[in-house]
């Protein structure tokens, strides 16, 4: 199946609930259910509720910001939430995955950037707050995203970044296989090939 194919029916399968979800997943785009499943933790499609779940328990991270004075604090406001989930749905470009710790929504993690004719795309992730964090998680979970990426989005290069002072995202991001390509005055810049993915 051609990347850019196959990219659009993940990305329709993303928006995709309950019965129809499982139907659609024994086709073609879902990981193998073993890779999506490891003690309690899961992937999941996504979606409008899912990412209701997520803003309700998200506190920003001074960590990802370069200069940490300029973390705000957030305030849940289901009416924005509504506007950010429906603009991410119009990009033609992304796939997302709610990351789940025994079915709560602790994290967000996806493809973006993806590019059918080059074959790449951007990792990203961002879990709720720091009661998730330095648990192995988000490692796990950007793992089963590489997989997916590599195994059904049929991606030959994946993308990443990390902030400067990041040490925590630049040890997961170099334990998963990423390698440096760049860095400018605030972040540091990364690249894994398909034939170099752990």
């Amino acid at each position: 199946m051609a990347p850019e194919l196959q990219f659009n029916l993940c990305k329709l399968m993303a928006q995709k609930d309950g019965e129809e979800w499982k139907n659609m997943s024994e086709q073609m785009c879902s990981p193998h259910p073993r890779t999506l499943e490891h003690e309690g933790l899961s992937l999941a499609p996504m979606n409008r509720a899912r990412m209701h779940e997520y803003f309700r328990c998200f506190i920003p991270d001074p960590g990802l910001f370069l200069d940490p004075a300029e973390c705000r604090p957030f305030s849940y406001d289901a009416a924005w939430v509504d506007a950010f989930f429906d603009a991410r749905q119009r990009r033609g470009d992304c796939v997302f995955f709610a990351i789940l710790l025994e079915g709560a929504v602790i994290g967000d993690v996806g493809i973006k950037h993806v590019d059918p004719e080059r074959a790449s795309g951007e990792l990203t992730i961002h879990l709720t707050h720091d009661g998730v964090k330095n648990r192995g998680f988000g490692t796990w979970a950007e793992g089963r995203m590489l997989e997916y990426a590599f195994e059904h989005l049929k991606l030959q290069t994946v993308t990443a970044d990390a902030v400067l002072t990041n040490g925590r995202s630049q040890h997961v991001l170099e334990k998963l296989g990423f390698h440096q390509s760049g860095e400018d005055e605030s972040f540091r810049y990364y690249q894994l090939k398909r034939e170099d993915f752990i």
